[in-house]
């Protein structure tokens, strides 16, 4: 395993970012608002689609996971599934802002239900390899936080992408004489488009740097103790506070997401033209606070620097929804300071959890990256599904019209509600988390060590890490 890495195969990974991240926020700030004002479905309903095909996916996420891991491939266990997902990710993310003419109610629901779970199934196809090998191609502690700081980067072009893109084109072909239908579905395609050409350049960036595993183990094999393997990973300690702080800052930062467009919309009444401006100052603020995260990462710890830094996102919630948050000024400002905390959160989460997969070699005798990082995944979709669930059932229960040019006092009170304290208490929730989250870089240190000499045959000792395992 290479303990130091290039910057062309930092940049080369870090660019499949792109891939995951382009649908991810397409799908977490467009589809919501997509099927409750362009395909028509009613809030709750909405919610409760998109909540089923996200579990869905939660559910398959350690299966997809044990299967990479036990992959057996010249290509080594990642890449392969990264190059066999990128054409029908594309396909599912075109298809999922494409309407058609259905006969009734129904049907339409039915499909709406199957795509969205097809799309969740392909993705987690593409999210759990492409994290994991992010954990393969390097076990150094700082090496580790420097590729996620260049990944997350990458997430924010990926955002850039994904906010700004759509309405550009959709903007362009509704002035052109299309339908708002046509916009998106041709918007969704050029995401798809994206997604393809980003996994192309990640797998030719990484090849040689892949973990090559030659055992004989079979993947038909390893069925038998796929269950096995999830008792065993989850009994390490460090993995359920990394993975319940994930699931609690994904539940807060899903609400922001989907309800940043009808904020914009109906609390603070901004036009369409400054919509994309708002929208945009989340990615570009968060690339510019990575030098911060970078600098203070290795300063304080990924520990320490998430609990003062996404700390920071869940207080300026709770500022905003005192102070309010009814012009473009404050939309602004407001997210050009959860960009700190969400920026962090994306590049010290995922290497703090890259950490544990050295813990379960020492414990258990094996690496199993996809498992960890499947465990991660599913967090993120339940965070995601119970998000977009209570979303729905709060709209329905303020009686939000999406057909409506205004909406009540009440639907507005809900609105800011749910984009300023309510995603506050699971972001404080996460910090909370990490606090109980046992890996510093002076234990993984020591643990690396015990590690290399066990796998020799040599004594070792368990000082100075014991309260990891």
């Amino acid at each position: 395993m290479n303990s130091k890495l290039s910057m062309g195969t930092k940049l080369g990974y870090s660019v499949g970012q792109v891939a995951i991240s382009a649908p991810y926020n397409l799908v977490g700030v467009f589809l919501l608002f997509f099927y409750t004002n362009i395909a028509g479905v009613e809030p709750a309903l909405a919610g409760t689609v998109f909540s089923i095909a996200v579990l869905w996916a939660a559910v398959a996420d350690p299966f997809i996971g044990n299967f990479s891991d036990n992959l057996r491939t010249k290509y080594g266990r990642r890449r392969p599934m990264l190059l066999i997902v990128a054409i029908p990710l594309a396909v599912t993310t075109w298809l999922l802002f494409t309407t058609f003419d259905f006969d009734s109610e129904v049907s339409k629901n039915a499909y709406y239900i199957i795509l969205a779970i097809v799309f969740y199934t392909v993705f987690t196809f593409t999210e759990v390899p492409f994290y994991s090998l992010g954990a393969e191609i390097t076990n150094d502690y700082d090496e580790r936080a420097k590729v996620r700081v260049i990944s997350s980067m990458f997430i924010y072009v990926a955002v850039l992408i994904a906010v700004n893109l759509p309405t550009f084109i959709v903007g362009k072909v509704t002035t052109g004489g299309g339908t708002l239908q046509s916009g998106w579905s041709i918007a969704a395609a050029a995401c798809g488009i994206i997604a393809i050409i980003t996994i192309f350049i990640c797998w030719t960036a990484t090849k040689g740097k892949e973990l090559i595993v030659t055992t004989e183990k079979s993947v038909a094999a390893e069925k038998v103790n796929v269950f096995k393997a999830f008792v065993e990973t989850l009994k390490i300690k460090p993995v359920k506070f990394i993975v319940l702080a994930n699931l609690l800052f994904l539940l807060g930062m899903s609400i922001v997401s989907a309800m940043t467009v009808y904020v914009l919309n109906y609390v603070a009444c901004v036009d369409v033209a400054h919509q994309s401006i708002v929208l945009s100052v989340l990615p570009v603020a968060t690339i510019v606070w990575l030098p911060v995260i970078n600098f203070l990462a290795p300063k304080l710890g990924k520990k320490k620097a998430y609990i003062v830094l996404v700390g920071i996102a869940a207080v300026a919630c709770v500022v905003f929804f005192i102070i309010g948050i009814y012009t473009f000024v404050s939309m602004c400002v407001f997210n050009a300071i959860f960009a700190l905390g969400n920026g962090s959160f994306w590049t010290l989460c995922f290497a703090m959890a890259y950490d544990t997969t050295e813990v379960d070699e020492f414990v258990n005798g094996t690496r199993r990256e996809g498992i960890l990082v499947a465990y991660m995944s599913f967090a993120q979709k339940v965070g995601t599904a119970g998000s977009t669930l209570l979303i729905g059932l709060v709209l329905q229960y303020v009686q939000y019209d999406g057909a409506a040019a205004e909406q009540t006092s009440k639907v507005v009170d809900g609105l800011v509600s749910l984009f300023t304290w309510i995603p506050a208490i699971f972001i404080g929730l996460s910090v909370v988390s990490v606090c109980l989250y046992p890996i510093t870089q002076k234990k993984h240190k020591a643990l690396l060590k015990a590690l290399e000499q066990k796998k020799a045959g040599q004594e070792y000792s368990t000082e100075g890490f014991e309260d990891l395992l």
